[in-house]
């Protein structure tokens, strides 16, 4: 499992992506958006979306993990997710 440091890193390079993919979509964001189908835009979301979930995955399946070990010194190898943010 990689260090605390390096996976804190790794969510904050995925945060600031998904921050400059959110400046670069109007806001508020509507339908009309959607309809003109802008090349610029959907470049926008598809970052945020990919960026989101890579966050989401990296936070979930590693950090929370390495935290409970690092600090809590719980071994949590095989808990699930929601077992981890409850300890």
């Amino acid at each position: 499992m990689r260090p605390l440091d390096d996976l804190l890193d790794e969510c904050e390079l995925h945060f600031l992506a998904l921050h400059e993919a959110m400046l670069r979509c109007p806001q508020p964001l509507t339908v009309s958006h959607f309809a003109t189908r802008n090349p610029d835009l959907i470049a926008a979301l598809d970052q945020f979306a990919y960026r989101f979930a890579k966050l989401q995955d990296t936070m979930s399946v590693q950090l929370f993990r390495r935290f409970a070990l690092d600090v809590l010194h719980e071994p949590v190898e095989s808990m699930p997710v929601i077992d981890i943010l409850n300890l």
